[in-house]
């Protein structure tokens, strides 16, 4: 029997592809974003953003393709590449999830090291436990952690502590939370919404910080947290005195904007009985007691500064016109001397609160700080409104005095990088622009305003970024003012001949033209950055009141002069923007 020979055609197939092999990820290149991925959305896949995460006002991160960076790999060896490890782990690249987690940390440490101080509502140890508990650092998972983590990091930003480049990259999702915390209010939601206001006031391209406020202050009001809470007893004393923090923190921060833009406060409540902060139990028993003690004495220091810009708001410039009319100049007086005192006292006060530091970059209270406050409060208190329209007792020059020195403080701060270029500084220095003009054109003989005051105004509204188009305007507005004031000069120098001094030399119908063109740019300035109805506006007429001096300071007060107090504190602090 012949042996049978069977013939076989052997194909030789392919080696099977590794799931991590280059080929199988090149194919799954497109892919969904990170967050369509983890909500298991329908990602639209288009890069660098997708569209519902643009619709959501999300930042659109997809992830890194780490084999399309590595060399190519043999495919034909499967056996080594199953003992490597996969390719986004982090052994294999460490750099990559280390850009994620080096820095937030470090935000949520700068926000309680600066911005705590002034607004100390939050539980740090219980922040940064959920920070550290977050499973994306490059996802908006918690608002109250993601909103501390940004206002960390625009602080050490504009401190100079950290690269612009290394900042909290994601956009914060104004829409979302607002829409997310309006219709039930609650703790949590007060919360959220301070730390948002926060934010807010370095943001051109969000919400007004005024009307985010105003939102929170209503619902502060509709869970009654000016009252003390009948159920608060059953509270625990750290969660109780929270509470109480939460609410002067937003008492703090709704007297602040509303100064700022000239209108009422939003929170108002005249049987308000909520304690002001005080040490906990366990913040007494730490070995961080005279830090916590040191910090809250200086929280109720700025709970009186925002209380006294409010009485000054209420008496002088929010006055009734028809009631102030009544008023005698005694009555304007004593309503003015007394709170000159006050003004005086606060000063006072706050050369023994300052205490240094040793990372030297606190949120508050230096002494050009102190100074630049306790000067835009005289200018707050001698505004030439309709209060100080007739009061005789004191003059233009002494008024001119204190916003020279209220810029000049303001310029320090610039140059130290002290000074927060945000709304509530814009919305100090345009008033203070007003009365600049005011003054040269009312002022008999005339009071000449230095060109080199005129300069540091112009140059801290030029350090604001292009998107702030009203402070970059009201640059504008001034550099005019000193080519109008350099005219007069000329002017009056030709005709010393003719008059005693220069200083009586009447201004030419030119210059009087101008002034007039300048002071309805600025009102337009005030109406776009401010608001149509803010108190600001309402500045006397020039046209009835040269050769006046019909307003002005105190000159007869007796209070302390900074100048003369500045030895007591040292430059030691850093004021960041939020007082």
């Amino acid at each position: 029997m012949k042996p049978t020979i069977h013939r076989f055609r052997v194909t030789k197939r392919p080696l099977p592809t590794s799931p991590s092999s280059p080929s199988t990820t090149r194919s799954a290149a497109v892919q969904s974003c990170d967050r369509c991925r983890q909500q298991k959305k329908k990602c639209t896949k288009e890069r660098p953003t997708c569209a519902l995460c643009i619709a959501h006002g999300y930042e659109c991160s997809f992830e890194i393709d780490l084999i399309s960076k590595s060399p190519q790999q043999d495919s034909s060896t499967p056996e080594i590449q199953a003992g490597l490890p996969k390719p986004n782990t982090q052994e294999q690249h460490p750099t990559i999830t280390s850009a994620l987690t080096q820095y937030p940390l470090k935000y949520v440490d700068a926000y309680f090291s600066h911005v705590h101080r002034a607004y100390p509502f939050l539980d740090k140890h219980q922040i940064k436990a959920r920070a550290k508990a977050l499973p994306h650092y490059e996802l908006w998972t918690d608002d109250i952690v993601n909103l501390v983590m940004a206002i960390g990091s625009t602080t050490l930003v504009r401190a100079g502590k950290l690269e612009a480049d290394a900042s909290f990259h994601l956009a914060v999702p104004y829409t979302n939370i607002l829409n997310k915390y309006l219709l039930y209010p609650t703790m949590e939601g007060l919360q959220v919404l301070t730390l948002l206001s926060l934010y807010s006031l370095f943001d051109t391209s969000g919400p007004s910080t005024w009307t985010i406020v105003g939102i929170l202050t209503r619902q502060a009001a509709a869970l009654g947290l000016s009252r003390i809470n009948p159920t608060s007893e059953d509270l625990e004393p750290q969660t109780r005195e929270l509470r109480n923090r939460l609410f002067w923190s937003i008492f703090v921060l709704d007297r602040m904007v509303a100064v700022s833009v000239g209108h009422d406060a939003g929170l108002v409540d005249h049987n308000m009985a909520v304690p002001q902060p005080a040490v906990t139990v366990l913040e007494f028993a730490s070995q961080d007691r005279t830090k916590h003690a040191s910090l809250l004495q200086l929280n109720r220091h700025i709970i009186q500064l925002r209380q006294l810009e409010h009485r000054i708001l209420l008496s002088v410039h929010l006055r009734n016109h028809a009631e102030l009319s009544k008023l005698t100049l005694p009555d304007r007086k004593a309503i003015s001397s007394e709170l000159r005192s006050a003004i005086d006292d606060w000063y006072s006060h706050a050369c023994l609160v300052s205490m240094p530091e040793a990372d030297n970059i606190p949120i508050h209270s230096t002494i050009t700080w102190v100074n630049a406050r306790y000067y835009n409060l005289l200018v707050l208190l001698y505004y030439p409104c309709h209060f100080n329209s007739q009061a005789r007792y004191a003059s233009t020059k002494d008024l001119l005095a204190h916003v020279r020195k209220f810029i000049n403080y303001n310029r320090i701060l610039l140059d130290q990088r002290q000074l927060p270029l945000n709304h509530i500084t814009l919305g100090r220095l345009i008033p203070a622009c007003m009365v600049l003009l005011h003054c040269f054109a009312v002022a008999h003989p005339r009071t000449y305003i230095t060109q080199a005051e005129l300069t540091s105004c112009i140059e801290i509204l030029h350090a604001f970024p292009a998107a702030w188009s009203s402070a970059h305007q009201t640059s504008g507005i001034m550099s005019e003012f000193i080519e109008l004031v350099a005219n007069h000069e000329t002017y009056a120098s030709r005709q010393i001949l003719q008059f005693d001094y220069s200083g009586h030399t009447p201004l030419q119908s030119s210059i009087k033209t101008g002034m007039l063109r300048l002071r309805d740019d600025l009102s337009g300035v005030i109406r776009k950055a401010l608001s149509n109805a803010s108190c600001y506006l309402d500045v006397e007429a020039w046209e009835y009141m040269e050769g006046a001096e019909s307003y002005g300071s105190a000159s007869q007060a007796t209070g302390p002069s900074p100048d003369a107090t500045t030895a007591l504190i040292s430059d030691w602090e850093f004021e960041l923007g939020y007082l």
